[in-house]
């Protein structure tokens, strides 16, 4: 394939993806919307704040909820990009730090999941590691075909800690 060919279907695939991504980030955010509930009473009440009919208005519109829906998206996506994932409704403090906290467990998860898999993947192609002519494309298709196995890995963990970390049905950070 030409240099030239490539870069076309690079910048066509990463379109896709990036069109897939904010359809995605769409649809999540609308669902979130149509959730039963109000987000403002479930942050009063996360806070212990007496919830009164002018306290939950002001609240909202504190929060923005009073916006159409492409306005609050538009913003929300704004935020997202810079990096802000806004603060949490439990304790104030800003959720990319409290994200930023559990990635050490994460990191540590997920290396020793490589690590077995490609431990486990050598039982799998033994004969790559005692051939003297190793492609590039050879040993990567080993390390990928080994490492198949950690997202999902990964995924589960992650998972069952939120659904034990989290009242059931809040998802609340």
């Amino acid at each position: 394939m030409s240099q030239k060919k490539m870069k076309k279907e690079l910048a066509k695939r990463l379109a896709q993806m990036l069109l897939v991504l904010f359809g995605v980030t769409v649809l999540v955010y609308g669902l979130m919307d149509l959730a039963p509930g109000d987000p403002a009473q479930r942050k009063l009440t996360a806070g212990g704040v007496t919830v009164t009919k002018e306290v939950l208005e002001q609240t909202r519109e504190d929060m923005g909820l009073n916006r159409p829906f492409p306005v609050r998206y538009g913003d929300w996506l704004l935020h997202v990009l810079r990096g802000d994932l806004g603060t949490s409704y439990r304790d104030g403090q800003p959720v990319m730090k409290k994200l930023g906290s559990g990635l050490h467990g994460t990191a540590l998860l997920a290396s020793c999941s490589l690590l077995l898999s490609i431990i486990f993947g050598i039982f799998k192609f033994p004969e790559i590691f005692f051939l003297y002519t190793v492609s590039v494309a050879e040993l990567s298709s080993f390390i990928l075909y080994s490492h198949s196995s950690v997202l999902p890995t990964i995924a589960t963990v992650e998972f069952i800690s939120l659904k034990s970390s989290f009242k059931i049905n809040t998802f609340l950070v």
